[in-house]
């Protein structure tokens, strides 16, 4: 299970399909179903994770000089290079960017 869909409720619908479209309209961001929808469909966060995870460990491999890999500072430090960089500084920012909670994420992500 997607985590965004856990986090939109959209989960609901496999447990019982004949809920009606409102229950899914009381989720954690006060999105409706079709914006949640959309939200899932431009970015894949499993994905997204799956990537950043890799990508903790080539910077470990790395630190630990296990690695011949050339990684520039100032290049590293850039937080919107990754798929979920880029979607959080360009649709996810439009849609999503007026919730307290989607600060806290472009935070830590960087």
């Amino acid at each position: 299970m997607g985590f965004f869909s856990q986090f939109f409720g959209l989960d609901k619908q496999e447990d019982d399909p004949s809920l009606p479209a409102a229950v899914f309209d009381d989720n954690d961001v006060g999105l409706d179903r079709a914006s949640a929808t959309a939200v899932l469909a431009e970015i894949d966060v499993d994905a997204a994770i799956a990537a950043h995870e890799n990508w903790k460990l080539r910077l470990q491999n790395y630190l630990d000089q296990k690695s011949s890999e050339d990684l520039k500072p100032e290049v590293v430090c850039l937080d919107d290079r990754c798929d979920l960089g880029k979607w959080l500084h360009g649709p996810g920012k439009q849609r999503l960017g007026r919730y307290p909670a989607f600060s806290v994420l472009v935070a830590r992500h960087q």
